[in-house]
């Protein structure tokens, strides 16, 4: 019998925290925060054994905000 332990997301681990760093060591995604803490991200497969491999870069994501000139108080997120 295999007892699996319960699984987070990473997003819930470093919601709010300040990334310092984000890097590949060994077969691992590294995403260390400002405070401290570095979480360690590896890849498994339908048996749970750990899968060597790589992260690849997908995408980058960016959200842009412009404040109001102060002639309508307006603000714009892009």
């Amino acid at each position: 019998m295999t007892i699996e332990a319960v699984r987070t997301l990473i997003t819930d681990k470093v919601k709010g925290r300040v990334i310092d760093f984000v890097g590949i060591q060994g077969n691992q995604l590294v995403i260390a925060t400002k405070d401290g803490q570095s979480y360690r991200l590896g890849w498994r497969d339908a048996d749970n054994e750990l899968v060597p491999g790589s992260p690849s870069l997908e995408g980058i994501d960016c959200s842009v905000r412009i404040e109001g000139f102060g002639l309508t108080g307006t603000t714009i997120n892009l």
